[in-house]
């Protein structure tokens, strides 16, 4: 092979090729699973959940309540049913059962992490009884990264969640204090406006019943604007001068998030910003933004779960720890960072040595 000083040779350049193609491949072999930030907060809060969901279940089987092997294949107690005295609404099944997945909480960590929150850090919740998986994801991540949280509670549950009067969300809040040690700070009797509208005088008097055998204060308002300025003030007592650091809301609550108008302006997941389009109503996720501070809404589950590597209403449930959120595919930095030193090196060789015969053939010239 000849080599004409100022040009490098095809040859030369096709083998430089063939590395670089080499090296690329190289980068691509060595993709890993490593673990994905916040993992030990993740896997703590997922075992957390996961030892949560058994003692209610153990509860639900000391009170008699059968478990539908139809409707919750996975046997975990969290799905109720379809229709009982403190149903408020209809619900989505498929997202019930994709709620139930212990590694839901990882998600929950996720989301907190995304709102900068830090250890001793206060924050307000509000939620009903119709995603109590969602609610153990939510005090699992809470307790994993040592966060307050200050809980509002509307009773009742849409079909499959939290409906069966011996065993409310109240209730399940309760048999978990041992690994989750949070109450509700006040509970409402929830369903239209937040004082049972659409339910039977039984249904209703259930719910009262729940609230007192669980020694929650009972927060009844008629006035919408009235129920979210109660709560405010509830969030305020409770916090005690320490700044509220973001909001959660969980679930369709009416005082909590608003209307089903407003829900197309507070998107699922987390929200900074205030939309013009709120300001014609009142809740407190929209009390909240005015006074920017962020709110996370916890809705469309399929969409947070398919987003999120999570798979909706999975059969089995995964173990704790399995998934995209534990777990990133990465490549290895520092074999990437050899090889582009490795064919710089080259690259400069090829180009210093062109370069110098070149010069040398110029001085020979003149």
């Amino acid at each position: 092979m000849k080599w004409k000083p100022g040009r490098i040779p095809d040859a030369v350049l096709f083998v430089i090729f063939l590395i670089s193609i080499a090296f690329f491949v190289a980068v691509l072999l060595s993709e890993s699973p490593r673990k994905a930030p916040y993992f030990d907060e993740k896997l703590k809060a997922s075992q957390t959940m996961d030892r949560a969901m058994a003692l209610i279940k153990e509860e639900r089987l000391k009170l008699g309540i059968p478990i539908d092997p139809v409707n919750d294949p996975n046997g975990t107690g969290l799905i109720g049913h379809q229709f009982s005295p403190i149903t408020s609404e209809r619900g989505d099944l498929e997202e019930k059962l994709t709620s139930t997945n212990p590694n839901m909480a990882a998600l929950m960590v996720k989301y907190l992490e995304k709102l900068k929150l830090k250890k001793g850090d206060v924050v307000a919740v509000g939620w009903t009884g119709s995603y109590p998986g969602l609610n153990l994801a939510l005090l699992s991540a809470l307790h994993s990264m040592e966060i307050e949280p200050i809980i509002i509670t509307s009773l009742s549950s849409s079909m499959w969640g939290a409906n069966d009067p011996q065993l409310t969300w109240l209730d399940m809040e309760r048999i978990v204090q041992s690994v989750l040690p949070y109450r509700s700070a006040a509970a409402s009797i929830g369903g239209k406006d937040d004082i049972g509208r659409g339910l039977s005088p039984q249904g209703i008097e259930l719910l009262k019943e729940a609230i007192e055998r669980n020694g929650i204060p009972l927060l009844y308002e008629e006035d919408i604007s009235k129920n979210v300025e109660k709560r405010l003030a509830i969030y305020r007592d409770k916090a005690a001068g320490k700044p509220i650091k973001a909001y959660v809301n969980i679930g369709y609550g009416r005082a909590s998030l608003g209307p089903l108008e407003a829900v197309e302006y507070i998107k699922p997941g987390v929200n900074r910003h205030i939309k013009k389009e709120l300001l014609q109503w009142k809740s407190v996720a929209i009390e909240m933004l005015k006074e920017r501070i962020p709110v996370l809404n916890v809705v469309d589950i399929r969409m947070l779960a398919a987003k999120n590597g999570l798979p909706v209403a999975p059969v089995p449930l995964p173990r704790p720890g399995e998934g995209k959120l534990f777990y990133e595919m990465r490549y290895s930095p520092l074999l990437a960072g050899i090889l582009a030193v490795v064919l710089a090196a080259i690259l400069f060789g090829v180009a210093s040595f062109n370069l110098t015969g070149y010069l040398l053939k110029r001085r020979e010239e003149s």
